[in-house]
């Protein structure tokens, strides 16, 4: 049995209110084509500096949607890191989105270290791998960024020079 898994092909522009006025763009590397249900499937986030130079930020959150019957949750792997992130998970937010994250949504947050920046490349920059695990066989599904959910919940990059 067959498990395909397609990523939404829109990525999210994201401003990170820089002085260059640069934005950054959160993307998706394409997992295997064809993965075998009850396979784990990795999709890395990358962060990329929309201009010619990088831009630093101090973190992001990025809301994850997917199809909870072909697709479930297991996590993160920071091995492929760019950043030593001080915290890179799904934290407790005051919207619940988080509450389970079985529902097909979820927020995930990385934060830097205070006083050293993230660094956002125009060749992009791995800022963490999701991990899923393919459950049914289906056609297609896809994995996408909500640009926001909930009151608070928003997909953003954090400048790291605002006062």
């Amino acid at each position: 049995m067959s498990h395909r898994l397609f990523l939404s092909a829109a990525a999210l522009l994201l401003a990170a209110q820089h002085a260059s006025a640069q934005t950054i763009n959160l993307s998706f590397t394409p997992p295997a084509p064809i993965v075998q249900v009850g396979d784990a499937v990795e999709v890395q986030l990358l962060v990329i500096a929309s201009g010619l130079t990088a831009v630093e930020f101090s973190g992001l959150d990025a809301l994850l949607d997917y199809d909870p019957s072909y697709l479930a949750l297991l996590g993160v792997d920071n091995g492929l890191a760019a950043e030593p992130w001080l915290a890179s998970s799904f934290l407790t937010d005051p919207d619940g989105i988080n509450s389970s994250l079985s529902d097909g949504n979820a927020l995930y947050t990385a934060l830097c270290s205070p006083g050293s920046p993230a660094t956002a490349p125009p060749s992009g920059a791995i800022v963490t791998t999701f991990r899923f695990l393919a459950l049914q066989e289906t056609p297609g599904t896809t994995l996408s960024l909500l640009p926001s959910l909930g009151t608070y919940g928003v997909t953003e990059v954090y400048d790291y020079h605002t006062a």
